[in-house]
């Protein structure tokens, strides 16, 4: 182990003096809580990679063949992160394809042939420049086509207003066209009988020309 250690500060991998092995656990369940749940095997490789990215030393663990998941243009172990240095990996994920839970159980020592590194995380993108301050004929502009843009506002509006009132008065001629006539008024009932109209007809009728007659008969015998 010794020699494999040494090998590997030659060749630059580790220092010649090894660094304290750091738990990742914290910065795991930071970066957990911007994935969903479950995990997509990309998302599980990436989440990886970026916890190994946090700290010096840390890779992740080729697993070419079984359940493995993308990452840095390889296969690796889903649920995996090595410390270089010593070659101890580390179960990072409970159920890393249900819930994803972190954790932190120590494991298996692995060589160097299964190491896969990661590198730097890519750098934040550069600012953009700053928009340049309007100049005054640009503001000019700005005013003019303010003022453009009211005046054809306040001709809409009066179209809007002109449009109502012709609405509303065709609508009223409308309603005046299809309501129904009133119904006509009742005719007067006819006048009742006068009792006194009715005697006075039936004694002309027929009480005077029997007395007349009557009248007449006496008169001739005498």
């Amino acid at each position: 182990m010794r020699t494999l250690l040494f090998a590997l500060a030659l060749i630059g991998l580790v220092p010649a003096t090894l660094p304290a092995q750091p738990s990742l656990l914290t910065t795991l369940e930071v970066l957990r809580a911007e994935y969903p749940t479950p995990l997509s095997p990309t998302q599980l490789g990436e989440l990886l990679t970026r916890a190994a990215q946090s700290a010096p030393g840390w890779v992740l663990l080729a697993k070419p063949q079984g359940a493995n998941c993308p990452a840095m243009g390889t296969r690796v172990s889903c649920d995996h992160l090595v410390f270089a240095p010593t070659g101890q990996g580390f179960d990072v994920l409970r159920d890393a394809e249900g819930l994803a839970v972190p954790m932190w159980s120590q494991g298996d020592v692995f060589g160097p042939e299964r190491y896969v590194a990661v590198g730097a995380p890519d750098p934040p993108p550069p600012p953009g420049p700053e928009p340049a301050p309007p100049r005054p004929e640009d503001l000019t502009a700005l005013l003019a086509l303010l003022a453009d843009l009211e005046q054809h506002l306040a001709h809409l509006q009066a179209a809007q207003t002109a449009d109502t009132a012709a609405i509303r008065a065709d609508l009223a001629a409308h309603a005046q066209a299809v309501t129904p006539p009133p119904p006509p008024a009742p005719a007067p009932a006819p006048p009742e009988a006068d009792p006194k109209s009715w005697l006075r007809r039936w004694v002309m009728e027929r009480v005077v020309p029997y007395v007349i007659s009557a009248v007449g008969g006496w008169v001739a015998t005498r």
